[in-house]
This record gives structure tokens, C-alpha cells and sequence, in this order.
């Protein structure tokens, strides 16, 4: 069975969706890049599909740049992971954390520690 994208196209129900399979299959992960520098970034492990769709409407429906497209995590496993980083990722999360839905908070306050730490250096 391969779990494929639902079929809904209501813009809040999309990001609703993607922010449980974030809780679910996904890392929101704060760290220091080069040990000095607060870096961010999001991701997604699933299905080909899945993965792709997330993409598409990361990209397209809510237009953020810099994504790149998901891909095979090993070439004998099926499962694929999306990436986003840096201001694209803080850009998701800063749209994704207004959305009045359900969050699991262990993932999503991460951002919110370093929320200011990242902004001031633009990223």
C-alpha cells in the first residue's frame, strides 16, 4: 500500500494536513551552523507522492522559493524526504504556526525558542 497525497485543495486544509505529517514523519531542527551560526530546517519523509505534493504546494500555492524537490533517501528503500532551510524554512513555519490547527508542541516551540535568534541574522 502506498500512502498518496489527499485529494483536498482548500489552501488552510493543505497546511492543516502538511503541519500533522510534520508531527507525524517531519523534524522542525534549530542548530548552529559552523557552531556559531542559528540555522533551521524542515523536513518530511514519505512516499514519493506524498513528498512531491507537500513540494508542489510548499512552491507553488504557498510561493515560497529555495525548495528543492523531494528525493530518494536510499536507492533500496522507497521512502523520500523534502527539505526546506534557512529563511524558506523560517517562512513555513512563521505561515504554519497562524494556522489555527492542532500542533504538537514538542516540534513546533523548537522554532519558537530560537525565533528571534534566527531572524536577527536573516535567516
Amino acid at each position: 500500500m502506498t500512502l498518496l497525497p489527499p485529494n483536498i485543495n482548500n489552501y488552510n486544509y493543505v497546511l492543516a494536513y502538511i503541519i500533522g505529517y510534520i508531527d507525524g514523519d517531519g523534524c522542525i531542527c534549530t542548530y548552529l551552523q559552523k557552531k556559531k551560526y542559528p540555522y533551521i530546517e524542515v523536513s518530511v519523509v514519505g512516499t514519493k507522492e506524498l513528498t512531491g505534493w507537500i513540494y508542489k504546494f510548499v512552491k507553488n500555492k504557498m510561493k515560497i522559493g529555495n525548495v528543492r524537490p523531494s528525493r530518494q533517501v536510499r536507492k533500496d528503500k522507497n521512502y523520500f524526504v523534502f527539505k526546506m532551510y534557512g529563511r524558506s524554512a523560517c517562512c513555513f513555519v512563521e505561515r504554519a504556526i497562524k494556522l489555527r490547527t492542532p500542533k504538537l508542541e514538542r516540534k513546533w516551540l523548537k522554532y519558537e525558542k530560537e525565533k528571534g535568534l534566527l531572524q536577527s541574522i536573516g535567516r
